[in-house]
């Protein structure tokens, strides 16, 4: 299963302000100060929030593609709020697969030009059985 999600951060971001004003569902937020699980402290407050989940990296292009039109108007609002987005595919390689590629498509690459956007693959080593994080 390979999954998306939107990444909000800034410096002097107000990341619960934005939530609550834009009606964002999230899957974790920070304040600039905390520590994070790394015992680093943060210098950013920030957002994740899920975009999609799918089976095969194809499926999730277009997911992500669909919610970020869907949402065009609060993620073009970010960045008056002070937060650079990213869009975080996440990735679920094993030894048994190896290799994956995700090909982005113009409308997807356009779309977060237009949205100021930026893109991040992270990849994920799995193991074969279960597929879970090893």
């Amino acid at each position: 299963m390979s999954s998306a999600v939107l990444r909000a951060a800034g410096a002097n971001f107000d990341a619960a302000g934005f939530v609550a004003a834009h009606d964002v569902v999230c899957d974790a937020m920070w304040q600039a100060g905390e520590m994070d699980r790394g015992g680093r402290i943060r210098t950013t407050s920030g957002f994740n929030s899920l975009v999609a989940e799918a089976g095969r990296p194809a499926e999730l292009v277009v997911a992500c593609g669909t919610w970020l039109r869907e949402r065009q108007t609060m993620v073009a609002a970010l960045a008056g709020f002070g937060a650079e987005a990213c869009l975080d595919l996440a990735l679920h390689v094993s030894s048994e697969h190896p290799a994956m590629s995700v090909t982005f498509s113009q409308d997807l690459l356009g779309l977060c030009v237009q949205l100021g956007v930026a893109l991040q693959v992270s990849a994920y080593a799995t193991s074969d059985e279960s597929g879970d994080a090893v």
